[in-house]
């Protein structure tokens, strides 16, 4: 089984709280992102000599890359290394090892609240990077009827499917392009750990099947605020459910790589 369907049935099992769920994470209805966020990369995964993007991530560090516990390579779907290119074409775009390896939260539990881990690339990519936020930024992000505090957007970038194939007559199936897309998302929940995020079509598209590990920025910045871990809809039509990066437990966790 891919890596993105395998990758899927694990995060069926991540959530904590906040609402019920569905399968991993790509950016649906959203568009190209066209090297707005260089920094943004995917992970390339090769099974029987094939390679694909199957998980995104961010370079926060000149050889870290943030990305999600659950897309953790395995014996069967091996990480290549690291691609941030706009479209991802096998032996034609730059991939960057990782020799140094896939390191998960040491506590991870299969929890979205724990679902963090960092790539360690060979050499650095020189592509920018994204930047770190201020512990607890999202609480005030988080719209409220106070003045001043009203809905707040954060920009969703990942690579992976682009939403559902319905015109050929058959089985609807997830199309995967591996090209880099970015959508708008309004802040719609938050607790402790995790974010909650709009990403049904009518407002503006969201996160789905291989966006897992990928980055929301605070729109108009670098600054990530959560990255993508889950959604409450098998169709990728619900809300997306992400871990929150401006915590004290996901932070201390990164310090130890930058």
């Amino acid at each position: 089984m891919g890596l993105r369907h395998r990758i899927g049935v694990v995060a069926l099992v991540a959530v904590s709280v906040l609402v019920g769920t569905r399968p991993v994470e790509a950016i649906q209805y959203g568009e190209p992102d066209n090297g707005a966020h260089p920094y943004v990369g995917g992970m390339v995964f090769e099974v029987n000599g094939t390679q694909y993007v199957g998980c995104s991530g961010t370079l926060i560090g000149s050889t870290t890359f943030l990305t999600a516990a659950h897309c953790a390579p395995d014996e069967t779907a091996r990480l290549a290394g690291v691609t941030f290119a706009d479209v991802f074409v096998q032996g034609e775009s730059s991939v960057f090892s990782a020799r140094r390896g896939f390191v998960a939260n040491p506590g991870y539990d299969g929890t979205a609240a724990t679902d963090v881990a960092v790539i360690l690339l060979d050499k650095a990519p020189r592509v920018g990077l994204g930047a770190l936020p201020e512990i607890g930024l999202l609480d005030a992000l988080l719209p409220s009827t106070e003045s001043g505090n009203q809905e707040r957007t954060l920009t969703a970038v990942g690579y992976g499917t682009t939403g559902l194939d319905r015109g050929s007559g058959e089985s609807p199936n997830f199309v995967y392009p591996d090209v880099r897309m970015r959508a708008e998302n309004t802040i719609t929940g938050l607790d402790p750990s995790l974010v909650q995020t709009t990403a049904a079509p009518g407002t503006g598209g969201g996160t789905c099947y291989g966006d897992s590990g990928g980055p929301f920025f605070v729109s108009g910045t670098n600054v990530v605020v959560a990255t993508t871990i889950t959604g409450t809809n098998p169709n990728c039509g619900g809300a997306d459910i992400n871990l929150r990066v401006d915590t004290a437990a996901v932070q201390s966790f990164l310090a130890g790589y930058l």
